[in-house]
């Protein structure tokens, strides 16, 4: 199975500079499609997921090396062990390397690579759940970014005053319950906190920040 290829790879690479520079390099740089395929960990992970190769493949790519350079932060020792918690879970590890594919080709920003890679830093600490850990990186992906600091605000100051369309985002992102107060339906809705979004909070996003 493709997950059983995917993080072998991880706990076992060491991440190269290159990997490092990519993360830091600016959206309009040119990068050669060779020096992409000649980077060892993105030339492996993209030939297992038959990812192409390309000079227009140069934002996943980026997000790819933001995501890896952030969770080598841990140590190598951290990194086998989150990756054995991850296989061990029969239920969902089976599909998790073709997840995060998935999440990091959707991802509409830069930050969002390095907030997924705290969510599974949470995991190993056991601040959170498998199945939080997976929550949180669906709500990441679908929160739009430009409600990323109403989120917060919500949560840091208790704000709720949001227009519509951002109270809906922010309940899609399954970060907070929407709710309506009152019998009549058509009443503007507001919102709630939840386990998900408190935990996202708590230890993702100040972890990410500080």
């Amino acid at each position: 199975m493709k997950d059983k290829i995917f993080f072998p790879i991880l706990k076992k690479a060491e991440v190269p500079d290159i990997i490092s520079d990519l993360a830091e390099a600016a959206i309009d740089s040119e990068i050669d499609e060779g020096i992409i395929k000649n980077i060892p960990i993105l030339k492996t992970i993209f030939g297992i997921f038959k990812v192409g190769v390309a000079v227009n493949d140069f934002l996943f790519a980026k997000k790819l090396s933001i995501f890896l350079k952030n969770l080598y932060e841990l140590s190598e020792e951290e990194r086998i062990k989150l990756i054995d918690k991850i296989e061990k879970d029969d239920n969902l590890s089976t599909k998790i390397g073709e997840k995060i594919f998935y999440l990091l080709d959707k991802i509409d920003d830069n930050e969002k690579p390095r907030l997924i890679a705290e969510a599974f830093k949470a995991y190993l600490k056991e601040n959170i759940d498998f199945d939080e850990l997976v929550r949180i990186c669906c709500g990441i992906t679908n929160i739009e970014s430009i409600n990323m600091p109403h989120l917060i605000r919500f949560y840091r100051e208790n704000r709720k005053n949001f227009p519509y369309y951002v109270l809906h985002n922010l309940a899609d992102s399954g970060f907070v319950d929407l709710r309506i107060e009152g019998e009549d339906e058509w009443e503007t809705p507001t919102i709630g906190k939840n386990r998900i979004g408190r935990n996202f909070f708590e230890y993702i996003y100040k972890e990410h920040t500080q």
